[in-house]
């Protein structure tokens, strides 16, 4: 009887061990599964982090490039813009250098015919010429003055004006443009009235859109 009661003990023993040893178990199972869960949620947010920062970054950078593409559309525009209007009215000034050059192989021709500047266009034989720029283009006493349209507010009403003097050694007609100064050895004729070309006070047009030959003597 007495070994009936310990077996019965033992088994029961036994069933209540194995219980806890189960129940151990399955709350360990659940524990790791719970843990590798915490891991796997760690893992995607660091993942979604990671991408949001670099979506931010690639926005920062995008940003950061339409800032420099503006700064460069600035700065060439603001290179540009002047360029091209100082090219636009030296085009200008270009078509003045034209009739003037007709204009002064009529006073070449009246010198060399009479040894006098002409007082005038018709003295000069030849007429007052306008041009898609250019107002008109006069002969005083020899002196060649071109006068511009107001096509372009820098050169609207301006004068540029081109000056005959005698080569003292050779005889030959020479001419300045502008703001340029004659070589020593040339001289200054007069007309046939007596007055000698304007040298001086004439040419109202900006230096800056002037060739160099008429700035300067060189």
């Amino acid at each position: 009887m007495w070994k009936l009661i310990q077996r019965l003990f033992q088994q029961q023993a036994f069933r209540r061990a194995a219980a806890r040893s189960k129940a151990l178990a399955e709350q360990r199972a659940w524990l790791l599964a719970h843990q590798a869960q915490q891991r796997q949620e760690r893992q995607r947010h660091v993942i979604r982090l990671g991408r949001d920062m670099q979506q931010q970054r690639e926005a920062g950078f995008t940003l950061i490039e339409l800032m420099i593409v503006v700064a460069i559309i600035a700065l060439l525009t603001a290179i540009a813009v002047p360029a091209y209007q100082n090219y636009a009215v030296r085009a200008q000034v270009a078509e003045a250098m034209q009739f003037a050059d007709s204009m002064e192989k009529a006073v070449a021709e009246t010198f060399q015919t009479t040894a006098a500047m002409p007082i005038n266009n018709q003295d000069a034989g030849t007429q007052n010429t306008e041009g898609k720029y250019v107002a008109s283009t006069s002969i005083v006493n020899g002196t060649v003055e071109v006068t511009f349209l107001a096509s372009d507010v820098a050169l609207a009403g301006q004068v540029l004006a081109f000056t005959p003097y005698v080569d003292s050694v050779g005889g030959n007609l020479l001419w300045t443009c502008g703001y340029a100064t004659p070589q020593t050895d040339w001289t200054v004729g007069s007309s046939s009235a007596g007055a000698a070309p304007a040298s001086a006070g004439i040419t109202t047009v900006n230096s800056a859109y002037l060739s160099k030959a008429c700035r300067t003597n060189g």
